[in-house]
């Protein structure tokens, strides 16, 4: 693992100290922020020394596994953060938006060619936050948003924005509580998320392309009669 890290549970995030690289990075890496690829860490964080005062604040960080050395890839004041790497490695996608001291932003799709820099905001006029977004291949992200009290699975078109709607019962896996939301992974084409409602746990489902969702093996095992 890691060197350096001490985690603390009651913020549900970790420090990172000077021992894991050569400059000085105090800040806060949140859970399930970090991302690798090849021989980088792709890490949202805040290594600002002010950090702690600045709860929203973060950018994305390329850290390089051999050196340690960081490269600041967004520069902007407001969140940004759930960075993932396409297949081929010459895109970057997060999610994020811009802190105008609004009581509420919705979070946003971007996407940056690493070659060139160039940054683009994906399907602005989702009036919803973004909870997650995986690569499904070079060219398509699956993301999952709440709409209506419904938590939806969708493809959304690197080269345009355009989103298509796969699904719209994406569900939790707590079964004390009929929230919104659940787990959602993307690779090959293809979106595996835990399909369900608010009466039983949740499934989980494939959908290939832009077909319906499949049912890949049910979660309610002891229907089956298992010991």
């Amino acid at each position: 693992g890691v060197t350096g890290i001490v985690f603390d549970a009651p913020t549900a995030t970790f420090h990172q100290d000077n021992s894991y690289t050569d400059s000085p990075f105090h800040g806060l890496w949140k859970i399930g922020d970090d991302h690798t690829f090849g021989s980088s860490l792709f890490v949202s964080a805040n290594p600002d020394s002010r950090g702690d005062l600045e709860p929203l604040e973060s950018e994305i960080y390329r850290v390089d596994a051999a050196s340690g050395q960081l490269t600041r890839l967004t520069e902007r004041f407001g969140p940004d953060s759930h960075p993932r790497v396409s297949p081929d490695g010459r895109r970057l996608a997060w999610l994020g938006f811009d802190d105008k001291g609004l009581s509420y932003a919705n979070l946003r799709l971007h996407v940056r060619d690493l070659a060139g820099g160039s940054t683009r905001v994906l399907d602005e006029s989702l009036d919803a936050s973004i909870d997650a977004a995986e690569w499904m291949d070079n060219r398509h992200l699956a993301v999952s948003y709440d709409w209506r009290g419904r938590t939806h699975v969708a493809r959304v078109a690197v080269a345009d924005g355009r989103r298509t709607l796969l699904a719209e019962d994406l569900g939790g896996t707590a079964l004390g509580r009929p929230y919104t939301g659940g787990a959602l992974s993307a690779a090959g084409g293809r979106i595996a998320y835990t399909q369900g409602g608010p009466l039983r746990p949740a499934d989980v489902s494939v959908i290939s392309g832009s077909g319906a969702p499949r049912l890949l093996e049910p979660a309610h095992l002891l229907d089956r009669g298992a010991a």
